[in-house]
C-alpha cells in the first residue's frame, strides 16, 4: 500500500492539473477574444475574427515558454488586458489615419504595430532579467500605478460597449445605448458582469467564474432556441462576434503583409506604443507578487522576466500584443491541487486547439459574453482604485489617482502617465521636505570636545558656549531640505549672537548640486553677522563643489574630517574671543569678575593636581619612570596592558583605531591625567592607544607592582583608587560626549 501511494498521488496530480488546465485554457480563450474584439472594433471591427488568430498564437507559444521555464511551476502567460487598453485607442487612431484604404491595409498596420509593441517588451523583459533589475521597477509610485489600473479598468469597461454593440461608449451616443434594439446587445452582458462580479465578492470559490460564464453560455442559446432565432438569426442581429472578413487561421499576417504596413502611421503612434513595454513590465512584476503572496511560495522575479520576454520574442513575431504572467489563471491550479507544469502546457495547447481547429467556435461566440468579460474586469479594477481605494490610500494619493485616470480619460495613456509621474515625484519633493535633515541640535555648552582643558577655559565653555551652535545632519541634501535647512540655520543667527555654526555631515547620506546654491546664500548671511561655518565630516565632493559655487563667500566654511576636531576649533575661537574681551574690559578698569568667579574652580583644582602629585611621589618605589617623544605610542590598542599610566610631564592624547585605518580621538590629556585604569589589574587588551604629542614623562604602574602595593601599603593603594575614581567621574561629568568624534 505505501508503495502505490506515490503512484496514487502522481496520477491524481496528472488529473487535475488537465483539468485545471482544460479549464485555464477555456477562460484564456475567451480573454483573448474579448482583447481582440476590443482592440479590432469600430470600423475594424470586421477584421476581428481574422486578428483572433494572432492573440490566441501568442497565448499558445506564450504560454508554453513560461510553462516550461518560470521557476513557479503552475505559472501561465497569456497577452495581457494592459496592452489591450492601450492598443485599443491606438488602433482606432489608426484605423482613422488610413481611412478608405483596403482593409488588409489596415490589419497589416495595426497587427505590425501590435507586434513591435510586443518585440520592444521582450527587449526590455530580457534586458531587466539579464541584468537583474526586476526590483527597480517596483520603485514606479504606488499611485501613478493605480491611476494607470484605473484607466486601464475604464477603457475596459467603455470598451465592451463597442463589442456589444458596435458603438463606443460616448456621452452624446448614450441616448442611443437605451433604444430597444441596443438594449438587447448591451444588457445581457453587462447582467452577467454584475453577477460574476458580486458572486466572486462574496465566494471565493474557483468555480464561480467558469460557472457564470458558463451558465450565461447556456442561457444564450437556450434563448437562441426557444425565440426560434438560431445562430443566423443571431448573427444578422449582431450578437456573434464574426461580421465579415476571414475566419481566423494561421499564419494571419505573412511576409506579403509587410508590403502594405504604413509604417508613418506607426511612428505616428509611438508615444503610446513605447509604453506598453514598461507597464508590461510593472503589471508583470505585480503579478507575480501577486501570485508569491497568494500561493506562499517564492518567485524569482528575474527569472520570470527572463521567461516572459522569451515568449513574447516568440509571441511578437506572430504579431500578437504583448503578455506576461496573469495572476489569477496561474493561482487556479495552485488553488485546485495542481501545483504542475502541466497546468500551463495544457492551457497553452488549448489556445492553439482553438487557432488551428476552431475557426466555427470563435465565429458563434456571443458579443454579450466577450464584452461581459471586459466589463466586468473594467468594473473590478476601478471599484479596486476608486472606491476600495479611498479606504485604503491617503487622500493626496487618492487624488493623485483620480487626476490620474482623468488624464487617461481625456488625453490618454502616454500622457496620464507622464503627468502622474510629474506629479508624483514634485509630492515626494515636497513631503520628503518636511522631513528634517537636523538629526540633533545642541550648543558648545552641552557638547564639547574631547580636548582637556584649563579650569578658566573649561568655564569660559560652559558659560560662553551657546555661542556655538552644532546641528548633526541626516539624510538627503537637495534643494527642498537645504533651502529648510538654511531657514532654520538664519533664523538661530537672528535670534542670538553666534560666533560659530558647526554642520556635521556624518550621517548625510549624499547630496544634490542644486543644494549647494542654498549654502553659498548660508555663507552670505554668515559673512555678513561674523560666524564661521565649521564642516566636519562633509563628503570631499562636496567641498569641491562648494568652494566652485561658492567663490569669495567659500572663506565663510572651515572643514574637518571628524565632529571632534571641528569641535576644538570652535573652542578655540570661542576661547580666544572671549579671553580677548575680558582682557579689554580689565584694561578699561573694570572689575575682574570672571577670576572672582572662578577661583573656586582653580582652588579645588590645584587641590586635586597636589593630591595626583603627592600620590605620585608616594608611589615612587613602584613606578617605572618612562620617556615618549611626539607621535610615539605610549599604549597600543589590542596589546596587553602592562599597567597603569600616569602622565606627570607633557600632553598626550588617546584614540582609537577603527576599521579601515580611521583614527579617532577620544581625549587630549595633560599632567595629571592616568590612562590604562580600564583592565590593567585584569590584564585586559588596550582598547585604545595612547600617543605623545609633546615628549613626555610618564609614571607606569605594572600589573605586577600594582598587586604588591595592595598588599604591602594597603592605605595608599586606597588612595590611588579614590584618585582614580574622581577622574573617572570627572571626565564622564564635564563631557556630555566623550568621543564625540566617533559619531
Amino acid at each position: 500500500m505505501p508503495q502505490d501511494a506515490p503512484q496514487t498521488h502522481r496520477i491524481t496530480l496528472i488529473l487535475s492539473s488537465l483539468s485545471a488546465g482544460l479549464a485555464v485554457g477555456i477562460l484564456a480563450v475567451v480573454n483573448e477574444l474579448s482583447f481582440v474584439s476590443l482592440i479590432f472594433a469600430g470600423s475594424l471591427s470586421g477584421l476581428a475574427v481574422r486578428a483572433t488568430a494572432l492573440p490566441l498564437f501568442g497565448a499558445m507559444v506564450l504560454g508554453l515558454v513560461v510553462a516550461l521555464f518560470s521557476n513557479f511551476k503552475a505559472s501561465v502567460s497569456i497577452p495581457q488586458d494592459t496592452p489591450t487598453a492601450i492598443l485599443a485607442p491606438t488602433a482606432a487612431a489608426m484605423a482613422m489615419s488610413l481611412a478608405g484604404t483596403d482593409p488588409d491595409v489596415s490589419f497589416a498596420t495595426v497587427a505590425a504595430a501590435m507586434g513591435l509593441s510586443t518585440l520592444l517588451t521582450a527587449v526590455v523583459f530580457l534586458l531587466l532579467g539579464r541584468f537583474r533589475l526586476g526590483d527597480l521597477v517596483r520603485f514606479m509610485p504606488y499611485p501613478v500605478i493605480g491611476g494607470f489600473l484605473a484607466g486601464t479598468g475604464w477603457f475596459l469597461l467603455t470598451g465592451s460597449f463597442g463589442i456589444m454593440t458596435g458603438a463606443a461608449l460616448r456621452l452624446e451616443l448614450l441616448g442611443q445605448l437605451f433604444s430597444r434594439w441596443a438594449l438587447i446587445k448591451w444588457v445581457p452582458g453587462a447582467v452577467m458582469a454584475m453577477v460574476l462580479f458580486f458572486a466572486l465578492r462574496r465566494f471565493r470559490s474557483f468555480l464561480v467564474l467558469p460557472g457564470t460564464l458558463a451558465l450565461s453560455l447556456a442561457l444564450f442559446f437556450l434563448v437562441l432556441h426557444v425565440s426560434d432565432t438560431g445562430l443566423d438569426g443571431a448573427r444578422a442581429m449582431g450578437l456573434l462576434l464574426q461580421t465579415g472578413g476571414d475566419a481566423p487561421v494561421w499564419p494571419a499576417f505573412g511576409l506579403s503583409d509587410l508590403g502594405l504596413v504604413h509604417w508613418d502611421v506607426i511612428r505616428s503612434q509611438a508615444g503610446p506604443l513605447l509604453t506598453i513595454p514598461l507597464l508590461a513590465a510593472i503589471s508583470l512584476l505585480l503579478n507575480a507578487s501577486g501570485v508569491e503572496l497568494g500561493s506562499r511560495r517564492d518567485m524569482d522575479l528575474n527569472r520570470e522576466l527572463v521567461a516572459n520576454g522569451l515568449g513574447n520574442l516568440v509571441s511578437g513575431l506572430g504579431c500578437s500584443h504583448a503578455g506576461y504572467t496573469t495572476l489569477s489563471l496561474s493561482l487556479f491550479g495552485p488553488n485546485a491541487g495542481a501545483y504542475s507544469r502541466l497546468v500551463g502546457l495544457t492551457s497553452a495547447l488549448v489556445c492553439g486547439g482553438v487557432l488551428f481547429l476552431g475557426a466555427d467556435l470563435v465565429a458563434a461566440s456571443p458579443r454579450f459574453l466577450l464584452g461581459g468579460l471586459l466589463f466586468f474586469i473594467g468594473l473590478a479594477t476601478l471599484w479596486d482604485w476608486l472606491v476600495d481605494g479611498w479606504r485604503r490610500m491617503p487622500l493626496t494619493d487618492y487624488l493623485l489617482v483620480l487626476g490620474i485616470l482623468l488624464v487617461i480619460v481625456r488625453f490618454g495613456f502616454f500622457t496620464g502617465v507622464g503627468v502622474g509621474l510629474a506629479a508624483a515625484i514634485a509630492l515626494f519633493v515636497i513631503n520628503y521636505s518636511r522631513i528634517s535633515v537636523i538629526r540633533e541640535e545642541s550648543d558648545g555648552a552641552r557638547l564639547r570636545s574631547t580636548v582637556e582643558r584649563p579650569v578658566p577655559h573649561e568655564r569660559i565653555l560652559r558659560e560662553h558656549g551657546g555661542r556655538i551652535a552644532v546641528f548633526r545632519l541626516q539624510g538627503f541634501l537637495f534643494f527642498g531640505t537645504a533651502n529648510a535647512l538654511l531657514s532654520r540655520l538664519t533664523d538661530r543667527m537672528n535670534a542670538r549672537p553666534l560666533l560659530c555654526i558647526l554642520l556635521d555631515f556624518h550621517q548625510v547620506h549624499g547630496f544634490d548640486v542644486s543644494a549647494l546654491n542654498s549654502f553659498h546664500r548660508l555663507a552670505q548671511v554668515a559673512r555678513a553677522k561674523g560666524v564661521h561655518l565649521v564642516l566636519t565630516s562633509e563628503p570631499a565632493r562636496f567641498q569641491t563643489q562648494l568652494d566652485r559655487a561658492s567663490g569669495q563667500d567659500a572663506e565663510a566654511f572651515h572643514a574637518f574630517e571628524d565632529l571632534d576636531r571641528g569641535l576644538e576649533w570652535c573652542e578655540e575661537r570661542l576661547l580666544e574671543t572671549t579671553l580677548s574681551e575680558l582682557e579689554k574690559r580689565r584694561d578699561q578698569g573694570g572689575q575682574d569678575d570672571f577670576f572672582l568667579s572662578v577661583v573656586d574652580d582653580m582652588m579645588l583644582h590645584l587641590e586635586q593636581k597636589e593630591r595626583f602629585e603627592e600620590i605620585a611621589e608616594r608611589l615612587g618605589p613602584w613606578l617605572e619612570e618612562r620617556s615618549y617623544a611626539p607621535g610615539e605610542v605610549a599604549i597600543a590598542q589590542g596589546r596587553p596592558l602592562e599597567g597603569l599610566l600616569l602622565l606627570l610631564r607633557g600632553t598626550a592624547k588617546e584614540y582609537v583605531e577603527r576599521a579601515g585605518g580611521e583614527s579617532v580621538r577620544l581625549r587630549t590629556m595633560g599632567p595629571g591625567a592616568t590612562a590604562g585604569e580600564l583592565g590593567s589589574a585584569m590584564g585586559r587588551p588596550a582598547l585604545s592607544s595612547v600617543a605623545a604629542l609633546s615628549p613626555c614623562t610618564v609614571g607606569l604602574l605594572s600589573v605586577e607592582n600594582l598587586a604588591r602595593l595592595e598588599q604591602e601599603d594597603p592605605a595608599l593603594a586606597l588612595d590611588l583608587h579614590k584618585l582614580l575614581g574622581a577622574l573617572l567621574e570627572q571626565r564622564l561629568l564635564s563631557r556630555t560626549v566623550l568621543a564625540a568624534g566617533a559619531r
